[in-house]
């Protein structure tokens, strides 16, 4: 028996449905004329308004109406399409841990998108600063308070999504389709016209998770963009691709009290001590100890730590063997031996590894200027790396720009305008000269 067609398709449907003619068209829209005349083979190919508003009326599921399409003579790649900007918003990847300290960055992407219309943000910034995070939490709040689906692409790690599901999943009909955002981005023969299609017109958020422009080219996201008006691009990135039209947000560490030995009161709500104590009492949830002298300590590991979500998150683990003051020590003496996980068989690079990598990524020159700058602990400015590297100011401020956008040094406080300093993680790879990473 060959492929049913679009008619009988119809007919059947809706006698499964236990609907008349005259009872779909009240519910689709459609007349009646239209639908008599389809089931009864006049109409062989039908507008695919019509046969969406028949599917709608019906309230058929993806399957089904990837059948009706393939009837009409489209193809399943077509029909995949055609369902993702049909569905409903598609909800982002799931939180699996709460997010700190990141209100500000969150509300400032949001806002730029809906109010400020900017419709390319990319964060930058070291691995481990919670980019990632920032990424899912600005997902869920378009998609809570404005209706944005959200596409998820990982393009560090393609597979499962952050809550080890397919967030792009719609039915087992079209999943294969929607998975490949990230192959269809990256390939060889990009086709912007069938992603176009497959992302509409609707408001949309796509997220492109751990992405190196320079590997699937700004002008591919910039085709999506001239094509789907609706269309929001979430990058994140340990560099920016310097594209017109792309805004930028260079992710910081978090924020932490100056003071070690006589932390100012309510210290450990700052957000870096407030992750870190969330991640002891998650381990040790017997661990309240919120003393003055136990909250000094952990804004000094904090400190030495460089305040990077994923380093204290680590250095929590580390305090399941060491005490507060041996976790101070330990981190004064030796802060990148914390940026190991104790845990046997831990899955993906380890911290200190990228870390590593996030230095060798630089231009030799910029090396050099770092290795220059690890040595100064307190706040330098652009007219300072101007003295000592024996450059121009301009020349001077625009290395300064790209080590921060990079997440190599990082703001302080100071009264001599805009100061900078080395991560001190980064000056302890400098002082430990290891050949591999510092030139």
């Amino acid at each position: 028996m060959g492929p049913e067609g679009i008619g009988t398709l119809v007919r059947r449907f809706r006698c499964q449905a236990r609907l008349t003619q005259y009872e779909l068209s009240e519910i689709s829209t459609v007349s009646v004329r239209a639908i008599r005349d389809l089931e009864n083979g006049r109409v062989e190919r039908p507008r695919q308004e019509t046969v969406r508003l028949i599917a709608n009326g019906l309230h058929l599921g993806e399957s089904q109406r990837l059948v009706l399409h393939a009837a009409c003579g489209g193809s399943a790649k077509e029909a995949a399409a055609k369902l993702i900007s049909d569905a409903a918003p598609i909800e982002p990847p799931a939180r699996i841990n709460g997010l700190s300290g990141r209100e500000a960055e969150v509300q400032a992407v949001v806002e730029a998108m809906t109010r400020d219309h900017n419709r390319w943000i990319t964060i930058t910034g070291l691995n481990g600063v919670g980019k990632t995070s920032v990424a899912l939490d600005v997902a869920h709040t378009l998609h809570k308070l404005h209706a944005y689906s959200t596409l998820w692409v990982s393009l560090d790690a393609p597979g499962p999504h952050p809550d080890g599901s397919d967030r792009f999943r719609v039915d087992s009909a079209v999943v294969a389709e929607v998975s490949r955002i990230g192959e269809h981005l990256m390939g060889d023969e990009f086709d912007a016209r069938q992603l176009v299609q497959m992302i509409g017109q609707r408001r949309t958020l796509l997220v492109l998770d751990g992405c190196d422009l320079k590997r699937i080219g700004a002008d591919r996201v910039l085709a999506l963009l001239a094509g789907c008006h609706g269309l929001r691009v979430l990058v994140t990135t340990r560099d920016s691709g310097a594209t017109p039209g792309e805004h930028l947000l260079p992710l910081e560490p978090l924020d932490v009290p100056a003071c070690e030995t006589n932390p100012p009161a309510r210290a450990e709500h700052h957000p870096a001590v407030q992750l870190m104590l969330s991640h002891i009492r998650r381990l040790q949830p017997r661990a309240a100890d919120t003393s003055a002298a136990t909250v000094g300590h952990l804004v000094g590991v904090c400190r030495a730590l460089d305040c990077i979500p994923a380093a204290l998150k680590l250095g929590a683990e580390w305090g399941l063997v060491l005490s507060p003051v041996q976790l101070l020590e330990r981190a004064r003496r030796d802060p990148l031996s914390l940026l190991i996980s104790p845990t046997v068989g831990g899955a993906g690079p380890a911290l200190r590894q990228t870390l590593e990598q996030s230095v060798r990524t630089v231009t030799a020159t910029d090396r050099q200027l770092l290795g220059l700058l690890a040595p100064l602990r307190t706040g330098w400015t652009v007219q300072d790396v101007a003295r000592l590297a024996g450059i121009d100011e301009p020349d001077s401020a625009r290395r300064v720009w790209g080590l921060l956008v990079r997440g190599l040094i990082r703001r302080v406080d100071g009264s001599a305008g805009s100061q900078f300093r080395v991560l001190n993680l980064v000056a302890r790879l400098f002082e430990m000269q290891e050949p591999e990473t510092v030139h």
